[in-house]
């Protein structure tokens, strides 16, 4: 494989590990009172096109590359708090691993993380409003090392991005159960820098280069439901679609 080509590869999979996924929103209304706590396991798994912007390897600029069908899974450990009937702050920890046919590529857990909140705004009997804000953000280093022929490299990646999402829409109230949903806005904004050392036909080579990243696409919608199996226990399932991908996920959640 070409060395420009193959950086880009590696480009695309170490970026796509933990970014370029809608993530588990949950209801975009409060689910706690004040001075409540709440702790959640939630499964995610989503299948999105992804794009590097400005490709630059040694002054070069190859452009951007999409790819499609980046299918990312992400497992979270999500620990929430009231603090007043209508607001509630969470923060989440986990892991996220990808698969992507056209390059055979299948990675181990990477480290996940983030925060958000939830606030309703208007209250009733039958369904409330609200807003729900969450975001997400990694820096990993990347190494990735192979031999061709005689030829050896190693390439050392340096990842820094965030993920936001807004989300506004309504809660209906139900016996036993609510349903959520509504549209919602993603933005990805992030840089790599990234380093080769090798040889080429016994030659010792050298390369440094550089990319961006975004969205590809940025509003989208999303409907889900909250079960409340028990008082203090609730089970979750959702989907979201943006017009390049989607996601499906689902949870469950002890409230003390």
């Amino acid at each position: 494989m070409d060395k420009r080509m193959r950086w880009v590869v590696l480009m695309v999979i170490s970026l796509s590990v933990t970014a370029m996924a809608i993530d588990f929103m949950g209801p975009p209304t409060a689910t706690l009172k004040k001075g409540q706590w709440r702790t959640d396991f939630t499964y995610h798994f989503s299948e999105n096109d992804i794009e590097l912007t400005n490709i630059t390897i040694e002054g070069f600029n190859l452009g951007d590359l999409d790819v499609d069908e980046i299918e990312i899974q992400r497992y979270y450990a999500t620990f929430g708090y009231g603090l007043d009937d209508r607001w509630e702050i969470y923060a989440k920890i986990g892991g996220a691993d990808l698969e992507q046919d056209d390059i055979s590529f299948s990675s181990d857990a990477d480290l996940a993380y983030g925060w958000g909140t939830r606030i309703t705004m208007n209250q009733s009997k039958e369904v409330d409003w609200g807003v729900g804000f969450l975001m997400s953000w990694f820096g990993a280093d990347e190494d990735y090392s192979g031999s061709s022929e005689s030829d050896t490299y190693k390439t050392s990646f340096d990842i820094d991005a965030y993920e936001l999402q807004v989300a506004a829409g309504p809660t209906f109230k139900m016996q036993g159960w609510d349903l959520y949903g509504g549209i919602f806005y993603y933005m990805l904004e992030g840089d790599i820098d990234a380093k080769e050392t090798g040889t080429d036909g016994g030659v010792p080579y050298s390369l440094t280069g550089t990319a961006d990243m975004e969205e590809d696409s940025n509003v989208g919608g999303y409907v889900g439901t909250l079960m409340h199996l028990t008082k203090n226990i609730d089970a979750m399932v959702e989907l979201a679609f943006v017009s390049d991908g989607w996601g499906v996920g689902g949870g469950i959640g002890w409230k003390f």
